[in-house]
């Protein structure tokens, strides 16, 4: 599955209030795709130093099928 999705710069998603607090990260956006799929963006709390890929790392999620799936990270 092909969807247009935007990458929001991290730093404007980290200002952004947080719409849910997940085991490690923070839901910043709850969108939907040009598509019409809807979109989640969570910004990782997990960093480097704690073994992490990156710092805030963002995971764009998409619900397909009644449940939402790992689209992407950055």
């Amino acid at each position: 599955m092909s969807l247009s999705i935007v990458h929001h710069n991290r730093s404007r998603l980290l200002k952004l209030k947080t719409l849910s607090v997940g085991q490690a990260d923070d839901l910043k956006l709850e969108t939907t795709s040009s598509e019409g799929t809807l979109l989640r963006y969570w910004v990782s709390r997990v960093g480097l130093d704690d073994g992490a890929r990156m710092d805030n790392m963002v995971t764009v999620e998409h619900l397909r099928g009644g449940r939402w799936c790992e689209l992407t990270t950055y």
